[in-house]
């Protein structure tokens, strides 16, 4: 099984400057882009793992496969 990628990131910061703050959901959308559907991100709170494949998020809210 491959590890989920990871963006590059700033030490405290993590990922924060690489989502604009105006439209997040659209620079998480051109993030996804150079990835194959899942993707982390790190913020200075909280890690993110992003889905943004329907293919993939179909999988991951299947419970009957847990």
């Amino acid at each position: 099984m491959e590890s989920i990628p990871e963006l590059q990131r700033l030490p405290l910061l993590g990922n924060l400057l690489q989502i604009k703050a105006d439209t997040p959901v659209q620079s998480l959308t051109e993030i996804a882009k150079g990835y194959d559907g899942i993707y982390k991100i790190k913020l200075p709170t909280t890690d993110l793992t992003i889905v943004s494949s329907q293919a993939l998020v179909n999988e991951v809210c299947d419970e009957s496969r847990f």
